[in-house]
């Protein structure tokens, strides 16, 4: 998905697709301000990503772009919003794709379907994650973890609010995890450096102070490559080969927007984040970006959304 020959491939069409959208009528696109609903609420690492990533964009089409929080309901009130609005191009979404899709299979009732209700522009980054427990936390490292957990089935708790970090790592490890909801994965965090909960998996960019500070340890990072602000933190990977579970953020229109309007913005979009200084931002925050091309993230959103699916129904998670 990340392929680079790929990427440079979409970067260099790019200007055709521009001049395709603009010959098609998009020519008057943008002509007023531009929304982008965020289904969490403000003060969050997702909120920072993309507040910086609507600046940008809004100087890259020129308009002001503006971040409307619609937390709730693990993204679903949010995304609900841009849904049912007009496909325009003037409301778009900026979410956690892999956590829309779990709402999807988590919610009994389902006002919008993540691949079908919307139009995918753009991947903006992959999201480094770390697995975090309380400082004084009797496990350093993720074998500790595991081990722990092996001795006592059902005693150590993870909190959850959606994502399937946790899930997928007691499925591949064969643990008995205590599973504790949560609306929002900052107050997971805040508990679980209280010592109400055990572990978490939490963003690089919304640990990484608590860690710094010895509020929080790291166990392991959830992604392919370990973090530069985290050297000595292996990833779950070094201990779970056959682990997979992907936090990315992405930039959605409602379904039914023009073509003209999705390829100018997927252009702009993708303009904006190859600016150095923005992609040092997002990876200040732990946000890695390399979109990839257009038509494979479309790809990758379908497969997603049938992995996380088994991944789900394998937990014996039931919809609420």
């Amino acid at each position: 998905m990340l392929d680079r020959r790929m990427f440079c491939t979409g970067l260099l069409a790019a200007p055709a697709v521009l001049s395709s959208a603009r010959s098609a009528g998009a020519e008057t696109y943008p002509s007023r301000l531009v929304t982008i609903v965020l289904p969490y609420p403000a003060g969050g690492g997702t909120d920072s990503l993309a507040r910086m990533f609507a600046e940008a964009l809004g100087n890259g089409i020129g308009q002001k772009v503006i971040v409307d929080n619609r937390g709730g309901a693990a993204g679903m009130i949010g995304g609900t919003v841009v849904a049912k609005a007009r496909p325009d191009g003037y409301t778009l979404l900026y979410t956690l794709g892999n956590l829309m899709i779990n709402s999807y299979y988590l919610f009994k009732e389902r006002p919008f379907h993540p691949i079908e209700s919307f139009v995918p522009i753009t991947q903006t980054c992959l999201l480094q994650a770390a697995i975090v427990t309380r400082a004084d936390h009797p496990a350093n490292n993720l074998q500790d973890f595991i081990d722990l957990a092996r001795k006592s089935p059902g005693q150590l708790s993870f909190a959850y609010y959606g994502e399937l970090g946790m899930l997928t790592l007691a499925k591949e490890a064969n643990l008995d995890l205590l599973r504790v909801p949560y609306k929002g994965g900052l107050q997971g965090m805040l508990d679980v450096s209280q010592g109400r909960v055990d572990v978490i998996v939490s963003s690089v960019a919304q640990s990484l102070a608590f860690i710094q500070d010895r509020r929080l340890k790291a166990l392991a990072i959830t992604g392919d490559d370990r973090v530069e602000a985290l050297p000595g933190v292996k990833t779950v990977k070094e201990t779970l080969p056959n682990y997979q579970a992907l936090d990315y953020h992405a930039l959605f229109a409602p379904a039914g927007t023009p073509q003209p309007v999705v390829d100018f913005l997927y252009e702009k979009s993708v303009s904006v984040l190859t600016e150095p200084t923005l992609r040092q931002k997002f990876l200040g925050l732990g946000g890695v970006v390399n979109p990839p091309v257009q038509r494979d993230f479309r790809e990758f959103m379908q497969k997603d959304f049938e992995r996380i699916g088994k991944v789900i129904q394998s937990s014996g998670i039931a919809p609420e």
